[in-house]
């Protein structure tokens, strides 16, 4: 049974032949990894210091000059390094990165190749040198493709990248390039899809798990010791070191395996310009989901703001209603809910939003607008005052308040000792005023006058028509008159 997870892009084939077993005995079939770990183990140990050594250079080389370009950037944060200097460093570094990668991967390659026929480290790195070019085309390739592939979904990504796991094995041993190595090393993998991927996965889990333990002993050592954990931290690399190499030569017997297994087929991949179209919206595909992404999050945030707009629009409409419950009218501006009803911070805030209150009907109502993000003006209107004869109901809920006061007026003089009225309105609340049911404060345009012996006041409150609306008490009597 094939074990491909999809059905592969079309391609011309001709007769097939087994390729040659390379001198390893792979016994016709696809071994398993303890097998494949035991057989990488043999031959790493036969070439341990020269595999060491090429992973070595190349990796000390670069990190040099990371370490002095490092170096020279916080030299430039002092003033003691000029910037183009750290910019030619960098420069180096960036070039010479393009350089040290494929040319040790490609010389490892050929030396574990030739563990056997014990092939030099000078020969390796010589035989190298004409694959950097070709690393660099398969590479950026196939990222542009498996991107392409990823971004639908992340399963096609998944798939294709076990497809072309030994595409770059193609490319320094096959002398293939490009898509026809990503399509040979597809080629490998057909029919054994999660074969592959469970002895990669071998390997990489065993890996880990050195890393996990190494870890935790040091953790442990450490004892919380921040210099100690360095040092031991330096440590644990020093160990892990060897065994980039050793898991090296494991992929590229899994590799000598596939091929020597595979009936190989000089194909010509089929619907190239697939492959290409892919590699295209690897590039593009990135740019437009984050572009829709951005344009969503917009749309989100410009409605999260409409809704807060509106939000503050109900909240204003609460605040002029409760206005207009304790001042028998709503205000001219909105400057006059400050402080009562609303911080002035919190009215700046409305204001500096856009936010327009317009009193209407002669400020029996009013209409409080802003506009939203689709430039559409919205607009609430409050409860409309109901008056009869103009004034009547309001002067009705204006007498009533300053009959509430009045008696709470004369429940503090019977209350006190000498049976005198307060100097201000404010000994009042809350006890009087409460016990009378009024929500009065002072601030209600009351005016208060006691007499100078506090035997006697004169209490009076603005009337809508601006005439004021006064009463006094009966002087020692304990009742009063409107």
């Amino acid at each position: 049974m094939d074990e491909n997870p999809i059905t592969p892009i079309n391609q011309e084939v001709v007769t097939p032949v087994l390729a040659p077993a390379d001198d390893f005995d792979f016994q016709g079939k696809f071994l398993g990894s303890k097998e494949l770990l035991t057989m990488a183990w043999g031959l790493y140990k036969q070439r341990f210091w020269a595999l060491l050594l090429v992973f070595l250079i190349p990796s000390v080389l670069a990190a040099g000059i990371g370490m002095i370009t490092a170096g020279m950037v916080e030299a430039m944060i002092g003033g003691s390094v000029n910037m183009m200097v750290i910019v030619g460093m960098a420069a180096l570094w960036a070039v010479i990165g393009l350089v040290v990668v494929p040319l040790q991967t490609a010389a490892i390659m050929y030396m574990i190749d030739g563990i056997k026929a014990k092939v030099g480290i000078k020969e390796a790195f010589v035989k190298a040198r004409g694959k950097i070019l070709p690393y660099w085309q398969l590479m950026i390739l196939e990222g542009l493709i498996v991107a392409g592939a990823f971004l639908p979904l992340i399963i096609p990504g998944l798939i294709l990248s076990v497809w072309f796991m030994f595409s770059i094995y193609v490319v320094v041993f096959e002398n293939l390039g490009g898509l026809k190595a990503m399509m040979r090393s597809r080629e490998y993998v057909k029919g054994r899809w999660w074969a592959v991927l469970g002895r990669q996965m071998y390997g990489s889990l065993i890996y880990l798990g050195i890393i996990i333990i190494l870890s935790t002993v040091t953790a442990i050592l450490s004892g919380g010791n921040k210099e100690t954990a360095k040092s031991l931290e330096n440590l644990v690399n020093l160990i892990l070191l060897p065994l980039t190499p050793l898991f090296m030569v494991y992929a590229y017997l899994i590799y000598k395996n596939l091929k020597a297994i595979t009936p190989i087929a000089e194909e010509k991949p089929g619907n190239k310009i697939l492959w290409y179209l892919l590699a295209v919206w690897g590039i593009i595909g990135p740019v437009v989901i984050m572009g829709a992404l951005m344009f969503t999050l917009f749309n989100q945030f410009k409605k999260s703001g409409d809704a807060a707009k509106q939000f503050g629009l109900r909240t204003l409409k609460t605040k002029l209603e409760m206005y207009s419950a304790t001042k028998y009218g709503y205000p001219k501006t909105l400057d006059e809910l400050s402080p009562g009803e609303i911080s002035a911070e919190a009215l700046k805030k409305y204001t500096n939003d856009g936010y327009t209150y317009t009193p209407t009907n002669g400020g029996k109502n009013f209409e409080i607008c802003v506009t939203l993000s689709t430039k559409k003006k919205q607009c609430l209107m409050g409860i409309e005052l109901v008056k009869s004869n103009d004034t009547f109901m309001m002067d009705a809920y204006k007498k009533m308040d300053l009959r509430r006061v009045q008696v709470a007026l004369e429940f503090y003089a019977t209350d006190s000792t000498d049976g005198l009225f307060p100097a201000e309105l404010t000994a009042l609340i809350p006890k009087y005023l409460v016990a009378v049911g009024s929500k009065t404060t002072p601030e209600d345009k009351f005016t208060y006058k006691p007499a100078e012996d506090l035997k006697s006041y004169e209490l009076c409150i603005e009337m809508p028509d601006g005439k004021p609306e006064c009463a006094t008490p009966i002087v020692g009597t304990g009742t009063s008159k409107l």
